[in-house]
């Protein structure tokens, strides 16, 4: 019988799910205090697999290449910060906004997105995670504008991934390009200039 390795979730007898999900959220959270502490090409196999306790093969099984990695550590930390929408359009997109903020006031997280977003234009690899990283960002606002359009608040016509751009384009441009600091005030600011939109006026009371 193979000799199990450390960290290794395929030992028998064992529930192999739920050892594979611990081993997946061990190896992840690692990666993620490497790309955090040292920066984006700290993320290697040897690195995490040392940080992490988990076995070097193990680490390649689950994610053949280091794109892999921070991929999953990038959509991670995108499911993990989005809001809950209540239903009523303003408040909602403000706080799906103002979750965006947040992540971007982690210094080293909007470096890793900025690396990202100059790399992906010459690695096709990196422009794939940088497409599933944006997506999983946008995902809840994009719910809240077609929940907007259903019930009436905004018009059938309304172009999403056009209002996207209008709502996080200001927030990324800022804080990545600029380097400014942002705030809730300038957050609501972007939400209100949206809204205010002579193009949604058909649909303001």
């Amino acid at each position: 019988m193979r000799q199990t390795e450390r960290g290794d979730p395929a030992a028998p007898g064992t529930h192999t799910d739920a050892r594979v999900e611990r081993t997946r959220a061990v190896v992840l959270a690692a990666a993620r205090n490497l790309l955090l502490e040292e920066g984006w090409d700290a993320v290697t196999h040897l690195r995490v697999a040392a940080a992490s306790g988990v076995a070097r093969a193990t680490v390649y099984r689950h994610w053949p290449s280091c794109a892999d990695l921070l991929h999953d550590v990038l959509r991670r930390e995108a499911e993990m910060s989005h809001s809950h929408p209540s239903g009523r359009l303003r408040p909602d997109l403000v706080a799906e906004a103002d979750a965006l903020r947040r992540q971007l006031g982690t210094p080293a997280l909007a470096g890793v997105l900025a690396v990202l977003m100059e790399r992906s234009l010459h690695d096709p690899e990196l422009a794939r995670v940088k497409r599933s990283v944006m997506a999983e960002i946008s995902r809840v606002l994009r719910q809240c504008l077609r929940d907007g359009i259903t019930d009436g608040d905004l018009p059938t016509t309304l172009d999403v991934n056009l209002a996207v751009a209008q709502l996080l384009g200001p927030l990324l441009y800022r804080r990545l390009m600029s380097a400014e600091r942002l705030n809730p005030a300038v957050v609501a600011a972007v939400v209100d200039s949206f809204l205010s939109s002579p193009a949604l006026a058909p649909t303001r009371s």
